[in-house]
């Protein structure tokens, strides 16, 4: 719900979005306990390539939760690939998964980030907070911001119109003209 939120606030403000929702998740079909790390990745290569042969390569990745994770993971494993920016909301870290640990990636992503968590996110997201930013600056990535938003749960339930305008502040703030 988050992201069809966030998403629906950036079409309204002129950004031009393609959101799509994991398999099992949200409004997409199938089960999620079928799926795995490289099934996940394949759906948001399937969806950067639709985009891709639809409109334009994708400039911007914004993802929440398991899609901030997998978001982070296709970034740091694949290169840019032209992609100006991320934004990661309620991005968390995990040992289990070398693959889907987001300090590990966001050591090797240079590209502006913008890591915004709640002030009441899940414990995996705050515990993980001070690691992910010291690994932004390992990487040397100058253009990495970390915005807590007090008051705010993982879901942002309530706090939508300034998590909305956080990354539309961002998105001015780092680009002259914001990724369509």
């Amino acid at each position: 719900k988050a992201a069809k939120r966030i998403s629906g606030a950036l079409v309204d403000r002129g950004v031009a979005v393609l959101r799509f929702d994991f398999t099992g998740l949200g409004e997409s079909e199938g089960d999620f306990a079928d799926t795995n790390f490289s099934s996940n990745l394949d759906d948001l290569l399937a969806a950067a390539d639709y985009l891709r042969r639809t409109r334009q390569a994708p400039k911007l990745l914004i993802g929440h939760s398991l899609g901030a994770g997998m978001a982070a993971s296709y970034l740091s494993g694949n290169g840019q690939q032209g992609i100006q920016g991320f934004i990661a909301i309620g991005l968390s870290a995990t040992a289990a998964d070398e693959k889907m640990n987001s300090v590990l990636a966001l050591e090797k992503i240079r590209i502006p980030v913008l890591d915004l968590y709640g002030s009441r996110d899940l414990a995996t997201v705050l515990r993980s907070v001070k690691a992910r930013k010291k690994a932004a600056l390992k990487a040397g990535n100058s253009n990495y911001r970390q915005l807590e938003i007090e008051g705010a749960d993982h879901f942002f339930v309530g706090m939508e119109d300034t998590l909305n305008s956080r990354i539309y502040g961002w998105l001015k703030t780092n680009f002259e003209k914001q990724p369509r």
